[in-house]
Formats: C-alpha cells, sequence, structure tokens
C-alpha cells in the first residue's frame, strides 16, 4: 500500500511514511485502504502518532477485536487470495 500511495519502489516496516513523501491527503487514502483490506477502523491521529508499518501493526495487533481480522486479511494477502489494494475503478 505504502508504496503504490508514496509512488516509490521500496519500503520498510521501520521507514517514516512521512519521510518518504507522505502527507495528510495520503493519509486519508491510507486509512480508507487499511478499512477496505483489514477491516479496521484507524485514526488519522493514529498515523500521524506511528508513521511505520511495524508501529502501526503493533496497535493493530494490540485490540484483540481486531488482531483475528487483521491477521486473516495479512494471510489471505499473501496467499493471493485477496488484493493488497482495492480495485482503483472502485474508488
Amino acid at each position: 500500500m505504502w508504496k503504490e500511495l508514496l509512488g516509490i519502489d521500496s519500503a520498510g516496516v521501520r521507514d517514516n511514511f512521512f519521510q518518504l513523501g507522505g502527507h495528510s491527503l495520503l493519509v486519508t487514502q491510507l486509512i480508507f485502504r487499511l478499512r477496505e483490506v483489514f477491516g479496521v477502523e484507524i485514526s488519522l491521529r493514529a498515523i500521524f502518532d506511528r508513521p511505520t508499518v511495524a508501529e502501526l501493526t503493533e496497535l493493530l495487533l494490540a485490540e484483540p477485536d481486531q488482531r483475528d481480522r487483521v491477521e486473516q486479511a495479512a494471510i489471505a494477502v499473501v496467499a493471493g487470495t485477496r488484493e493488497s489494494a482495492p480495485d482503483r475503478g472502485a474508488q
């Protein structure tokens, strides 16, 4: 998601979204995609406070009601049974 949103070739789990070129408008797109792919609600503030994939993952997995949903969606993305981002036509 980050690579596509930011138009970059690579991003590590500890890279800062904003240092890679992210800004508030892209954060809103990221929130939408996280909701669509993982079925989670995350606030704008949470992304500003936790601007790395690693930090966001810790936040999402810390909430027991979201943990199973996030883990299952991540497995589906890796297995290729679910797209990693919503279809652009639907946006």
